[in-house]
């Protein structure tokens, strides 16, 4: 047989071996949405991998404190994440240290918030001293359309801090006296429920108080969001109906660590923008 006869069999053969095996293959897994969250204010920047799986496992790499993702899909069912400090050159040989590694049951077709928070190190100096160590806390996001002209919003509390084991949380506007609570004594690590309210309040703001107390500890205005376009896909925020928006409630980060200068704050992330304007 000549070469170029026993080429063009063997050529024949991988494509038939390819052909019974497109056949062999069932339908995509089922996936959930997942997203990460830094909101540890005593160290730096850390990766979350999803290890126990090849195909659809987030990455996600190099968050530093207050930092967040998009969603990413993971395949559904119980998968396992570990968190590690980002690698520096000091860690090529022996890795990364490990921070938290657990695993946690993903339902298919609801997303998730994945946040990192407390303190890494030893109880730092008052006023967060003997604070809670860090935990993971994950959250379902289950984002429905607010209505129409509505945006909805949620607070979760994340600020890791012994003095405020409980906050309140209040809508106002730019200037305005606080309105009625968005939720009352919202213990740490809990997510609150999602409060509608009309769009188009470019002066919307959290105000976040200890519970029980009218001391306001962090009042930031929320994201505008911008319109979509024929052209362009929506950005979620206060002026555009339809968004659906938490807002994270973070300590502030402890001086002199790794972790970038800052005081308590909140963390607005998106859990459902708008669909794209139709033409």
């Amino acid at each position: 047989m000549t070469p170029s006869r026993l080429f063009a069999l063997c050529l024949a053969v991988v494509v038939v071996g390819a052909c019974g095996d497109d056949d062999q293959l069932g339908a995509p897994a089922p996936v959930a949405g997942m997203r990460f969250i830094n909101a540890v204010g005593d160290t730096g920047s850390m990766d979350l991998r999803v290890v126990d799986i090849v195909g659809d496992a987030p990455q996600f790499l190099v968050n530093t404190f207050r930092a967040f993702t998009p969603y990413q899909a993971v395949t559904a069912g119980t998968r396992r994440m570990r968190v590690f400090m980002t690698p520096s050159k000091t860690d090529t040989v022996v890795g990364a240290p490990l921070m938290w590694d657990t695993t946690f049951t993903f339902t298919a077709g609801t997303n998730y918030s994945v946040i990192m928070t407390g303190f890494a190190r030893p109880c730092p100096t008052p006023p967060q001293a003997c604070a809670p160590r860090m935990q993971m806390l994950v959250t379902q996001d289950p984002a429905a359309d607010p209505g129409v002209g509505q945006v909805a919003i949620r607070v979760i509390h994340a600020g890791a801090d012994t003095l405020v084991p409980a906050i309140d949380a209040y809508q106002r506007r730019t200037g305005a006296a606080p309105g009625a609570p968005l939720l009352t004594s919202l213990a740490f690590g809990s997510a609150g429920a999602y409060t509608a309210f009309a769009a188009d309040t470019p002066t919307m703001r959290v105000a976040v108080t200890p519970a029980g107390s009218g001391t306001v500890l962090v009042d930031v205005l929320g994201p505008p969001g911008v319109a979509g376009t024929p052209s362009a896909n929506p950005i979620a925020g206060t002026n555009v109906a339809g968004s659906v928006l938490t807002g994270i409630f973070v300590p502030a980060a402890v001086a002199g660590s790794p972790a970038p200068a800052g005081a308590a704050t909140i963390v607005y992330v998106a859990d459902r923008r708008p669909a794209m304007t139709v033409p």
